[in-house]
């Protein structure tokens, strides 16, 4: 993905498909400079799959009032490998993933990128 989606795109679905050990979501509004807001927490290890082969799925705008934000995704490992798969949908095409890993202890972030709900 690249790093920003255009302001008129619009983000329907974000899928965890990978979480070795901890996996924080948080969204900023771009429009304000106000706290984040937790889209999603998961802990996990062992290379366990996340919810099957479909992975954990939500779609932001249940949670977030429309508008633009700042996504950040942030993995925490608590030793040994660590891995981390994250992939947007924005207006019905599934962007590249975000993913990162590490070996561990350590926290990995991925560079921050713009969405729009």
């Amino acid at each position: 993905m690249s790093d920003t989606t255009t302001a008129t795109a619009t983000t329907t679905n974000i899928q965890v498909t990978a979480c070795d050990n901890e996996l924080y979501i948080l969204a900023s509004p771009t429009a304000t400079e106000t706290a984040t807001i937790e889209l999603c927490h998961i802990s996990s290890g062992y290379f366990a799959p996340i919810a099957g082969t479909t992975g954990y799925n939500f779609d932001p705008g249940y949670v977030l009032p429309s508008g633009t934000y700042n996504l950040f995704v942030i993995g925490i490992n608590w030793g040994g490998p660590g891995n981390w798969n994250v992939v947007l949908t924005t207006d019905g095409t599934e962007q590249p993933a975000i993913t990162g890993s590490n070996s561990g202890p350590g926290v990995w972030c991925a560079p921050v990128q713009q969405f729009t709900v």
